[in-house]
């Protein structure tokens, strides 16, 4: 009886603490209205907010130009990451002088003769100064278009952050140019130019 009591008190406790120190996210419309709310992935890839009123409402590239997720306070943002003028939400991973964004692309292959089918996600980065067009710097695909080659991005890299000595060293002696060192040099960057200020 002792075990059931406790289970359900902390039952209770647990919903209070979840219920209570969930921090809203925002959405800003295209009209630059902020609006503090709920906002979650929905099933299927869909992302909503819930209005005053309850009722959840689907984040449209129309109607939205930023968002942050309520259950993680990630960022989203609205960039043009090709060449093309087609709009995507971004995620936007270092925020500064340098940003620097990411995009995840699933897919998934059927094979018939198994009955399976294999899911994968490509991983892609992009990068811009001073808010300047976006530049495709890294990804996991195994094919790239645009950005040029592998060599080309990474000289694109260490240019954009050259007016950082320190970090620029930093950079060429880790030597590297992977996810996590691109993101490190990066947020290094941007604390170093916001000191500067």
């Amino acid at each position: 009886m002792k075990k059931i009591c406790f289970l359900i008190i902390l039952s209770i406790f647990t919903f209070i603490h979840h219920s209570f120190a969930q921090q809203p996210g925002y959405v800003i419309t295209q009209t630059n209205d902020t609006i503090k709310c709920i906002v979650k992935n929905g099933l299927f890839g869909s992302t909503k907010y819930q209005l005053q009123n309850g009722d959840f409402k689907k984040i449209t590239k129309k109607s939205i130009k930023e968002y942050q997720l309520t259950s993680d306070s990630s960022v989203y943002i609205i960039q043009y990451p090709d060449e093309e003028d087609v709009p995507e939400f971004l995620q936007w991973v270092e925020r500064g002088k340098i940003n620097l964004y990411q995009q995840i692309s699933s897919s998934g292959t059927y094979n018939a003769s198994t009955n399976m089918t294999t899911n994968s996600s490509t991983n892609t980065w992009y990068i811009s100064k001073n808010d300047s067009a976006l530049i495709l710097l890294k990804t996991n695909g195994w094919f790239t278009f645009g950005g040029g080659s592998h060599k080309e991005r990474e000289t694109t890299y260490l240019e954009m952050i050259s007016d950082d000595p320190k970090v620029l060293a930093d950079l060429k002696q880790a030597n590297s140019f992977g996810f996590k060192t691109i993101r490190k040099y990066i947020k290094q960057y941007n604390q170093d130019a916001a000191e500067k200020k």
